[in-house]
């Protein structure tokens, strides 16, 4: 069977007159039909977008661009770095249509993306058949990512719409330069501007733009006086505003470098490297476009069947493919962030063209040929509205979480005055929308509890209400006593798979009343305070809040870079305690009732290096258990629910000053790595105290701890698993530690 009955190749020239080559006979471009068709197409499009339109920001980068329209300037984020100028110039045009901001900045995702089915098409035509563009084009546009995007405020879409202008109208000029060189040349000059426009868009629209543009100007000398005047006045046009507004080139390079500088540290696949992350990261790339699991999976056999097909009977348009879409796909995988999902919408043009690949052929009758892309069309729009339209209508009337929790804020103002209000840095875009009705404490971007440290250390005693990432432990540093939940908020749970990576996609109000302690420095509570070696060198304090009652201080620690070190406890500036530890160490101290009416600074002073992992300041009547070793650092699961993993065997320290107190143990075992039941059993003071046998992946125990026989009412207790795991022989993430339980609680019942 000939290539040509296998594949249909689309026309390469533009032509008054049909002209032959070899067995296929190329025809003008694109008939009238098929414009007025695509029309249609972006009508209805259009239609499906508008009324979905968002009630308010979703993202802090919507945050941004808002603040860029009214105020430009990268500098101070308006919008971040690197600025996307004409995505700015493009909503500054959009605001004046149309009511809310989110609305307005969301009205050029919808309208782009509804025009995106001409240069789609148009691309895809230069790669394929008329079928197969079709199909493509459907797959592409009706995808749940795509489909979802499109009524998001965020540069994405436009940006997609940009990029695929540049690359048909610049395949276009390479594929008619020896056959129609005016032609060519006309296409290519049209491509070249919408390159510079698109790089205006997105930054990252190098990769997607900047191949083709290169082979172009490279094979076709004809093309390249053009392409360096054109391409260098369309992006001055931009670059020169963006440069001014930024306060002079320097200044911009120092933002922008900022801003790649604290993102590559923790966000590319190569800083990290595992198994287990390379997969996340590719599914998150291939996979997560097309919505759930059941409609994925098929879509993605698909594309390696068309991926193979090419390969075999096509490589010519498999090498463009590849050349426009692969450049790309392979810089957000390695060196982009792949949860935030939205980045891996310019990789979707290149699946649908697989999939589409898989489907269209010209064997059969007439008839087959035509039904068989159709009906795929037909089915995947169907499945595809299944799913993605709840999500939208849900999206469309559900405020974001921040806006809900704001709200929330201002349900609860009794009265003038009567809290202040402060959290993450995630929130500071919504803080500063809240100081116009409340006081606020400005979000410190490096060290997230310092504003309220300062408050508390300056005599502010009125409550805070903490806007909480979940995903963040902050809160680790103050004492829990003070700390109360007012509720949580995050997306419905249709619109959370095509909003995954946001910021934020949750948010949890904390009532934060002046609490029994809180660190200020020199304490690794949680890695947020920074490097441990960094800490161990710190002044290590806490303040400690006056009260009439005594109470017992409990740290952990241990010496860094020395045999042996001094510790000296000071309150205030007098010396209370001195001691001489070696290797690990832990210190139980009984401190007097508090006179001051201020917060009192309670200070260790060490004559080496000492890393203080645990800090904790109770009243000397409750029973507290605090973890000594075999606990792993605080980590959060899919539900932004916070827990420890514990190893083969941990161990607690115990005050219980009563007679006894009643403990509980909730946590969760991998069931996927181990074989039910496991053993927890639990010994107290060297002497065993109980056996659970866990039975289920989730589990809940409590039981009695007796009073310890010491005379301090302190006392160790042990727990052993008879199961644990390395994470690194079953996932191969470099993670070797061993690890048993995770533990979501382990306290006392009438503990704090």
């Amino acid at each position: 069977m000939s290539q040509n009955v296998l594949r249909e190749r689309a026309p390469l020239v533009v032509a008054a007159d049909p002209v032959e080559t070899g067995e296929v006979r190329t025809r003008p471009w694109m008939a009238h039909r098929e414009w007025a068709l695509l029309a249609v197409a972006a009508l209805l499009l259009l239609a499906l977008r508008l009324p979905f339109l968002p009630p308010t920001l979703d993202d802090i980068d919507g945050y941004n661009f808002d603040l860029g329209v009214h105020d430009f300037d990268p500098v101070k984020h308006h919008p971040h770095p690197p600025g996307y100028p004409v995505f700015i110039f493009l909503a500054k045009i959009a605001h004046p249509l149309i009511g809310t901001h989110a609305a307005a900045l969301a009205l050029l995702s919808g309208f782009f993306g509804a025009l995106v089915v001409f240069p789609l098409y148009g691309l895809m035509r230069e790669l394929t058949t008329r079928a197969g563009a079709v199909l493509a084009t459907t797959l592409c546009v009706a995808s749940p990512l795509v489909w979802f995007n499109s009524v998001r405020p965020m540069s994405d879409t436009t940006g997609l719409f940009f990029i695929l202008l540049a690359q048909w109208l610049l395949v276009a000029g390479v594929m008619r330069a020896d056959r129609a060189p005016v032609v060519a040349r006309r296409y290519w000059h049209w491509g070249v501007v919408a390159a510079a426009l698109a790089v205006g868009v997105r930054l990252q629209v190098v990769w997607l733009v900047g191949p083709v543009l290169l082979v172009g100007f490279l094979r076709h000398a004809g093309f390249r006086a053009g392409t360096v005047v054109l391409f260098g006045v369309t992006a001055a046009g931009w670059a020169v505003p963006l440069v001014t507004e930024s306060g002079g080139p320097f200044t911009y390079y120092e933002s922008l470098r900022h801003v790649i500088n604290t993102a590559l540290p923790v966000e590319p696949l190569l800083t990290a490297p595992s198994l287990r992350r390379a997969v996340l990261s590719a599914w998150d790339v291939l996979g997560t476009p097309w919505g759930p699991l059941w409609m994925a999976v098929p879509v993605l056999a698909l594309v390696v069947a068309g991926f193979v097909r090419m390969a075999l009977w096509d490589r010519r348009a498999l090498g463009w493919a590849l050349l426009l879409f692969a450049p790309y796909a392979l810089y957000h995988y390695l060196l982009q962030w792949t949860e935030t999902i939205r980045y891996a919408l310019p990789v979707v043009p290149l699946l649908a063209l697989l999939a589409s690949a898989a489907l269209v052929t010209r064997a059969g009758s007439a008839h087959w040929r035509r039904l068989v892309p159709v009906a795929a069309a037909a089915a995947f729009i169907t499945l595809s509205a299944g799913s993605t339209v709840p999500a939208l209508l849900a999206y469309h009337r559900t405020p974001n979480p921040v806006s809900q929790a704001m709200a929330a804020v201002d349900t609860l103002d009794a009265s003038p005055g009567a809290f202040v209000v402060s959290g993450h840095p995630l929130f500071a875009r919504h803080l500063a929308l809240l100081a116009s009705r409340h006081t606020v404490l400005q979000a410190d971007f490096r060290r997230a509890w310092m504003p309220m440290v300062k408050y508390w250390k300056q005599g502010g005693r009125r409550p805070i209400l903490f806007l909480r990432n979940p995903r963040r432990s902050t809160l680790l540093l103050v004492g829990r006593d003070g700390q109360t939940p007012l509720g949580t908020w995050q997306w419905p749970a249709r619109v959370l798979p095509l909003m995954k990576g946001e910021r934020p996609n949750s948010v949890e109000l904390v009532r934060l009343d002046p609490p029994h302690w809180f660190a200020e420095s020199g304490f690794f509570l949680t890695d947020e305070v920074g490097p441990p070696d960094e800490i161990a060198r710190q002044e290590h304090r806490i303040y400690v809040r006056p009260s009439d009652r005594p109470r017992v201080l409990y740290a952990t620690g241990s010496i860094r870079n020395a045999p042996a070190a001094e510790v000296v406890m000071l309150k205030g500036d007098a010396v209370r305690r001195t001691w001489h530890f070696e290797g690990d160490f832990a210190i139980r101290h009984q401190m007097q009732p508090i006179e001051d009416e201020d917060y009192v600074p309670v200070t260790f002073r060490t004559t080496a290096p000492v890393l203080f992992g645990d800090v904790w300041v109770h009243e000397a009547d409750r029973a507290v258990v605090r973890p000594r070793s075999g606990f792993n650092g605080t980590e959060f699961d899919r539900r932004d629910r916070r827990f420890r993993w514990i190893g083969p065997e941990a161990s607690a320290e115990v005050y219980l000053p009563g007679d006894h107190a009643r403990l509980r143990i909730r946590g969760s075992v991998p069931v996927k790595y181990y074989r039910l039941p496991v053993m927890l059993t639990l010994r107290w003071e060297g002497r065993p105290l109980r056996a659970f046998a866990i039975t289920s992946e989730d589990f809940s125990f409590e039981c009695d701890v007796p009073a310890p026989v010491s005379a301090d009412d302190w006392g160790t207790l042990t727990l052993s698993s008879s199961h644990h795991f390395v994470p690194d022989e079953v996932q191969g993430n470099g993670d070797t530690r061993q690890l048993a339980v995770r533990l979501y609680e382990f306290a006392f019942v009438s503990g704090r």
